[in-house]
């Protein structure tokens, strides 16, 4: 739940800079925080779900499993495109 409040929060911040209410700075300080927060609940909620893993199945098990699994792929594709950008501008 925290995840996808930090990831609408980001929205929001990227929203207010394009209509420039915010300063740029703030922006960039804000927006990464927001992406730490983000980074830490989606393995921290991966972890968990894997761990619930042992316990009896149910439907909300399995959804908030598939649900941290494709925001963990979402964040290891988001570093992976990351570490491109800068392998390539140091080329």
């Amino acid at each position: 739940m925290i995840t996808l409040v930090g990831i609408i929060i980001f929205i929001s911040l990227h929203l207010l800079v394009a209509n420039n209410i915010l300063a740029i700075d703030v922006y960039t300080y804000l927006s990464s925080f927001v992406v730490v927060l983000v980074f830490v609940t989606t393995i921290t909620g991966c972890v968990y779900s894997l761990r619930g893993l042992k316990d009896p199945y149910s439907l909300k098990k399995l959804l908030a499993l598939v649900v941290n699994l494709l925001l963990m792929l979402l964040l290891i594709g988001t570093i992976v495109a990351n570490l491109i950008d800068v392998k390539n501008a140091l080329n």
